[in-house]
């Protein structure tokens, strides 16, 4: 349904638009956050937070590529890259939320320790109650999940991206097409 897909997808650009503007205004004017984990942690950390910053740089122009082809009606030549603009934009939106629920207790206490608008941080115990709160949060998400992809092992985001599409249709989430039948 070309009509539907044309409406989601500008739904899409517009709100990445929205989130990349609060997201540099965020960042400028708020300290960084340190992350505390060590060893294996620390490197996958790492290198999936850089790799996850030079995607999300590289992306931005193949999705207007491909959504100003689409605009223009150039169909065949919008489907060819959005074929290898799709991998990198679902990539660079899982990371993204990876990296952020990583975020460690010590991390996050160093730049919200002193944050007034957090009214569970006031209280003496207030580094507990992140602790608390963190430590309950991961498995919330994977209970309210409709859907947990491991990502670990899999040598390329295509492949990744085929796996989920079908854990998607194979759950009811979304509709077969061609290619996942």
């Amino acid at each position: 349904n070309r009509k539907l897909h044309e409406h989601l997808m500008k739904t899409c650009i517009g709100l990445s638009a929205c989130f990349l503007i609060l997201y540099v205004l965020y960042h400028m004017t708020s300290d960084p956050t340190p992350f505390g984990g060590k060893g294996v942690v620390s490197v996958i950390y790492y290198v999936t937070l850089i790799s996850h910053i030079l995607l999300s740089v590289t992306v931005i122009p193949f999705v207007l590529f491909t959504f100003s082809r689409a605009l223009a009606g150039n169909f065949e030549r919008h489907k060819a890259l959005a074929k290898f603009t799709f991998p990198i934009w679902l990539y660079v939106a899982v990371t993204g939320v990876v990296v952020y629920l990583k975020a460690t207790v010590d991390s996050l206490w160093t730049i919200k320790k002193n944050d007034s608008k957090r009214p569970l941080l006031r209280g003496n115990d207030a580094r507990s109650v992140l602790a608390s709160l963190l430590e309950t949060r991961e498995p919330l998400y994977a209970e309210i999940a409709d859907l947990v992809v491991e990502t670990a092992g899999y040598p390329k985001v295509s492949r990744l991206v085929n796996d989920i599409v079908n854990r998607l249709v194979q759950n009811g989430l979304c509709e077969p097409t061609e290619k996942t039948t």
